[in-house]
């Protein structure tokens, strides 16, 4: 007769246990490790970077010194009313010196440039204005994770 009976079951159960609480601890451990690593944040004795934004054409675009923007500086994305002719659009691109860079599948969806130099801000609160334009706002940046 062996002696794994009900001691031996304790026994396996304690070390499943242990292996358990280790495992967890060591999932703990790498998640902590990964969210400081994800954070960009410079580690001890390095200076922090200038943070990059992509726009639409992938390109990657340094900020102005001392300048950080949430969205491309020269980019907004427009949404026209559905009744909005092209005649309208171009006409309003030609008003605010806008470039069409990217045209959605959302209906009247566009993503335009700024070509004038015109601060986004501006460009569009005067979209806006626009009784033909339902929304504007600033292409902003979007950082995806692997």
């Amino acid at each position: 007769m062996t002696r794994s009976g009900p001691t031996g079951r304790v026994r396996k159960r304690a070390q499943d246990g242990t292996h358990l609480l280790a495992n967890l601890l060591l999932v703990l451990f790498l998640v902590c490790c990964g969210q400081t690593a994800e954070t960009g944040g410079p580690q001890q004795g390095q200076t922090p970077v200038q943070p990059q934004v992509q726009g639409a054409n992938q390109a990657t675009m340094p900020q102005p010194e001392g300048q950080q923007f949430p969205y491309v500086p020269d980019e907004v994305l427009v949404k026209f009313k559905p009744e909005t002719s092209a005649k309208t659009i171009a006409r309003i691109q030609a008003e605010l010196k806008l470039e069409t860079i990217r045209q959605f599948s959302s209906p009247n969806l566009f993503l335009m440039k700024i070509t004038d130099g015109a601060p986004v801000e501006a460009t569009i609160n005067r979209l806006n204005n626009h009784e033909a334009v339902k929304y504007a706002e600033p292409n902003y940046g979007v950082k995806t994770t692997q």
